[in-house]
């Protein structure tokens, strides 16, 4: 016990001598560069010395040393103390939030560097200018920089800063909304830290891809990256980046609508954001619990979170942010009524997006804004807005945007009795609503969380079982030491024989825990696969409800420009549900048999010919299969192509033929060729600029498959559509 305390007692005198130390050699370095008499380089370096030893203790006195290094450089025509001075002075003006002076100064630091030297200061300020012409929102300036220092990076080839600046670039993109652009530099920074093994930058990069797919609505890849983030932070304990991978999990459960996940995990992130007195932070996770509060109708509660991250955010300058909030608040107003209110925030965020040239933000405020025009029965400006905002969300493949942003153009079209191009906005909004809300992506998401669970109690478990084993070692260490020759090599044998029977249980014990799981795994399978075949079996149901609506319409109508219409709608109907049903009836659940699915639609628009003497010639490449989407497409196409033969192209004849032929190019290329032997096309008619709304699909569908369609007359109308399926 006396040998332990003297051993406290000695460190602690070490350590005081230690701080005295350092106190001392600041002062002395005070005290030399103040006394110093010369006027030359000598002198320079000790002003910059005491400038860097006091920066983070007494900035202001750091400053004034260093403006006295800058002027003395200055008159001595000393390049190299003035630019590690202009250094000094431009971190202390971006500390201090000047940013413009902060790029003066790292801007004159550039032009001075001498040739040759080493590139450290240099390269910090191209990275230092970057963010601060970010923060003052330049971004193309900010740009500018970094693809600047990513040049001088590889040409140094250190791995390290280059995949730092892949991700300063990445942030750049991301606060312009330029998504393609974000994940690439994501991505490459990413490849590069898995290759060196840094774990902290993986669960970074990790964090930062989470954030980019949450801006995307695809909710499953979000969860995947940010509880991989979430993982490392907890082993390496960084508490900074676990609050902050708490957070974008909880904007994941805000996305798919379960606020009480979400709420739960925002507050997780609050509490280790308060401890770490982290502003910025703060301001972000008060924002998202005043979305939460919002969403459940506690105004009173999302009023005073909004508040208070408006005013941090605007305090530290943070205009996208500061955006964000602004139009989020004003969500708040319109549900209240409280349109004025509600469209002068929206015009305060829209200010700051444009400012940070944030074309996403700025989609997001043009919907906010046709929303409140439409509460207020304004449909003509409600339209316009609406319009404008889909352009933009179009642009950046904002699915939950273009979700809701095709949902109020079908409102406001039913308002106007426009109802051709309501029908259309419906089904867009129906297929987006579709993909993001399916029942297979919440299971994804549930198996993530139990992925996260799992991972958690491995790493515990294991942390347990090292510490046992470094127990049982140092036991056995000591009864070694302490025993004679004979009851050693008794130990070892015994010790043998443990290992032995150990090695044996493990085995048994791990073979058993492997057919157990290969049993789990299996069930799942036909589980899901049993799920899947449902589905298909529910829509294939759905779609013939809908086309027995269309025969009952048919049959109470003599009119025969709607009962042509109505054949049409049903053709279209028609196909789609008979993929969900080849799906159904067969083994494979995700690609469709073409032949099959070719020789039973051509039946079935057949069947709608009024002519005796109709041939049908079909020509499909046996094993060719395609997804669902690529099928409906191709479907889709053929329908409508059959059906305007049938309609059109069999004037005054009596042997009419139709003709279908699917065949392969090479690996991924492939030809489709819909024929008829009919009158053909008018001379001067172009297919590609009718106002038919069976020809507009046709080469809409056309030209979301990346392929291109040609016509000719020949002995009749011929389409041949070429498409690649890679």
């Amino acid at each position: 016990m006396i040998k332990a305390n003297l051993f406290l007692l000695i460190t602690f005198m070490s350590l005081l001598t230690v701080l005295h130390g350092n106190s001392s050699l600041v002062d002395s370095l005070v005290v030399d560069a103040n006394n110093y008499i010369g006027r030359d380089s000598t002198k320079v370096k000790l002003l910059i010395k005491v400038a860097n030893e006091i920066f983070y203790s007494d900035i202001p006195r750091s400053m004034e040393y260093a403006d006295k290094a800058y002027n003395l450089s200055d008159s001595l025509n000393y390049n190299h103390g003035k630019v590690r001075s202009l250094y000094l002075l431009g971190n202390f003006y971006r500390k201090s939030g000047d940013f413009k002076t902060a790029i003066d100064k790292y801007s004159e630091l550039i032009s001075l560097y001498p040739v040759g030297s080493n590139r450290k200061l240099l390269k910090n300020a191209l990275k230092n200018i970057g963010y601060s012409y970010c923060m003052i929102g330049d971004v193309s300036s900010g740009l500018a920089s970094f693809n600047r220092l990513l040049e001088i990076n590889r040409k140094e080839n250190s791995k390290k800063d280059i995949a730092d600046t892949y991700n300063n670039i990445g942030n750049v993109y991301q606060m312009t909304g330029e998504i393609d652009s974000a994940f690439y530099n994501y991505n490459s920074s990413l490849e590069i830290w898995k290759e060196i093994g840094d774990k902290k930058e993986i669960a970074d990069m990790n964090n930062n891809l989470g954030y980019m797919f949450m801006v995307l609505d695809r909710h499953y890849e979000a969860l995947d990256h940010y509880l991989d983030a979430l993982i490392i932070y907890e082993e390496l304990g960084i508490e900074e980046r676990i609050a902050m991978a708490l957070n974008g999990i909880g904007t994941v459960y805000q996305g798919i609508g379960d606020l009480k996940l979400a709420t739960d995990y925002f507050l997780r992130s609050l509490d280790y954001y308060k401890q770490l007195d982290e502003d910025e932070s703060i301001a972000y996770c008060l924002s998202n619990l005043a979305n939460m509060s919002n969403e459940e109708r506690n105004y009173k509660q999302a009023l005073l979170y909004y508040s208070q991250a408006a005013e941090i955010l605007e305090r530290l300058g943070h205009k996208n942010e500061l955006g964000s909030v602004l139009l989020n608040q004003s969500v708040l107003y319109r549900d209240q009524g409280n349109y004025e209110k509600a469209m002068e925030n929206c015009e305060k965020a829209l200010i700051l997006f444009k400012e940070i040239s944030n074309k996403e933000g700025e989609g997001s405020v043009y919907l906010k804004m046709a929303l409140i025009y439409f509460d207020k029965n304004e449909l003509q400006i409600a339209k316009t807005y609406a319009e404008k905002a889909l352009i933009l969300v179009k642009e950046f493949d904002l699915l939950r945007k273009q979700e809701a942003t095709h949902e109020l153009l079908y409102e406001i079209c039913i308002a106007n009795k426009d109802y051709k191009n309501a029908l259309n906005h419906y089904v867009n909004y129906k297929l987006i609503y579709d993909s993001l809300y399916n029942e297979e992506n919440v299971k994804k998401i549930t198996g993530l969380e139990y992925k996260y669970k799992f991972e958690k109690e491995k790493q515990a478990i294991e942390a347990e079982q090292q510490r046992k084993d470094a127990l049982r070692i140092q036991e056995l260490q000591r009864q070694k030491l302490m025993r004679n020759t004979f009851i050693t090599g008794f130990i070892l044998v015994l010790l043998l024989a443990i290992v032995i029977l150990r090695s044996f249980l493990q085995k048994k014990a791990a073979n058993r825990k492997l057919i157990e799981q290969n049993n789990i795994i299996l069930r799942q399978k036909e589980e899901k696969e049993l799920l899947v075949r449902e589905i298909h079996h529910r829509v294939k149901n759905n779609l013939q409800i809908i086309t027995s609506l269309f025969d009952l319409q048919m049959n109470t109508t003599e009119n025969t420009e709607t009962r042509e219409a109505l054949i049409d709608s049903l053709n279209r109907v028609k196909s789609v549900g008979l993929i969900h049903q080849l799906l159904y009836q067969t083994d494979d659940l995700i690609s469709v048999d073409f032949k099959e699915f070719t020789i039973k639609l051509v039946d079935h628009i057949s069947s709608f010919a009024t002519r005796n003497k109709l041939s049908k010639s079909i020509e499909v490449s046996a094993g060719v299969c395609f997804s669902i989407e690529t099928t409906i497409s191709l479907g889709l196409i053929i329908n409508e192509l059959l059906t305007n033969s049938l309609k059109y192209a069999f004037v005054d004849q009596e042997n009419c033929v139709i003709e279908v032929s699917l065949k392969r190019i090479n690996d991924n290329d492939y030809r489709l060729v819909v024929a008829d032997n009919g009158s053909g096309l008018p001379v001067d008619f172009n297919p590609a600029k009718s106002s038919s709304l069976g020809l507009r699909l046709v080469y809409t569908l056309a030209e979301q498959l990346s392929g291109t369609i040609k016509y000719r007359n020949d002995g009749g109308a011929k389409f041949t559509f070429e498409f690649s399926n890679e």
